[in-house]
């Protein structure tokens, strides 16, 4: 990790992890790990689906697999469905991630628009059912938000300025 810097053009200080903010990186950290959590999920879901059925087949009888299914309030088509949806919901985290490693101005205004909405749901979420992982979560979404909105600005526009040309440089 490089030692804080004056960068040469926007004059902002701060650390930074291979030519990125640190807080950028940070962010990159969060999305890919729920993407590849989201997808590994989903990826789940949708296959025990199958391995319930065929378990349910070989001994109808399963008082584990019908007390589950009875009170999970999912049908196995419905648990494939979810699953498909989380692995889509998984690898579209992975791909705002790898858009905000090249620095795209239209990632990050897509990623503002998402975690903006998310924030706006959590917050109604907490209203709701209060807990302290839920006031966490709507934590994290808040400092995302004003990342994206105030303090990534900055140094998308440094970057730019001092990389004219270079791939992945501005959009």
């Amino acid at each position: 990790m490089e030692k804080p810097a004056t960068h040469p053009t926007s004059g902002h200080q701060g650390w930074h992890f291979r030519g990125r903010p640190l807080g950028l990186m940070l962010i990159l950290g969060y999305k890919t790990v729920w993407g590849i959590f989201e997808v590994g999920a989903g990826l789940l879901a949708f296959f025990s689906s199958r391995l319930i059925m065929n378990e349910l087949i070989e001994d109808p009888q399963d008082m584990f697999l019908t007390w589950l299914l009875a009170h999970a309030h999912v049908d196995t088509s419905g648990l494939r469905k979810i699953g498909i949806f989380v692995v889509i919901v998984g690898i579209t985290n992975l791909i705002l991630a790898a858009g905000m490693w090249y620095r795209s101005w239209k990632i990050r205004n897509v990623m503002l628009v998402f975690f903006a909405a998310v924030t706006a749901y959590g917050l109604f979420h907490l209203t709701e059912k209060p807990t302290v992982p839920n006031a966490a979560f709507v934590l994290i979404d808040l400092l995302i938000t004003f990342y994206l909105w105030r303090l990534l600005p900055k140094h998308l526009v440094a970057d730019t300025q001092t990389q004219l040309g270079a791939p992945g440089g501005s959009d």
